[in-house]
């Protein structure tokens, strides 16, 4: 796992309520999840932990953790959401936000040493974009013409798009190197 990971207790932030709903609570929370968090120089995940919290809306997690992903894309922050230790009635709700939407984010448990395990993408993937996020993670750090490399099939055009399409939604982190982009896993 990546040294400048953060970490954002979502029982802590919402005043220790285990059951959480509304979509204007979730904005409450989104707003603190924003006050909190660092700006780090390096690209890094933002663990949102839900250890403790038995349930929460579909309407509460489009605002607070589809809000915070998309607020951490949109601002260039160098942040990449990733689910913490949610309850498995979490993740149903998240589903139906994920499915409603045609989008997808990174779900994992979370050690109290803050060492990730059972990472898990949550939300539809077309297959190319299962395959590529593959390739990634095999890799550890790839570019469009690597990959192109490896295929006759597939151009870099091609492969350039879905890691981009994964990048647009927080699953890989691009990083510039020189003139080319480079993708690497958010969570290793």
């Amino acid at each position: 796992m990546t040294l400048m990971s953060q970490r954002l207790t979502v029982i802590e932030l919402t005043n220790q309520t285990t059951s959480l709903a509304g979509s204007i609570p979730g904005r409450n929370l989104l707003a603190k999840l924003i006050e909190s968090v660092k700006s780090p120089t390096v690209p890094s995940p933002v663990f949102l932990d839900f250890a403790g919290v038995e349930s929460a809306t579909a309407s509460y997690l489009r605002e607070s953790v589809m809000g915070f992903r998309d607020y951490c894309l949109r601002s260039r922050l160098p942040l990449y959401a990733v689910v913490a230790n949610a309850h498995p009635d979490i993740i149903e709700e998240l589903e139906i936000v994920l499915a409603a939407e045609n989008d997808a984010i990174l779900a994992c448990s979370l050690s109290p040493e803050n060492d990730a395990t059972a990472v898990r993408i949550f939300g539809p993937l077309d297959h190319t974009q299962r395959i590529t996020l593959d390739e990634v993670s095999k890799r550890g750090q790839v570019d469009a013409i690597t990959l192109s490399q490896t295929s006759d099939e597939v151009g870099s055009t091609a492969w350039n798009n879905r890691l981009v399409a994964l990048a647009g939604k927080g699953l890989v982190i691009e990083e510039k190197k020189g003139r080319g982009k480079y993708y690497r896993p958010v969570v290793e």
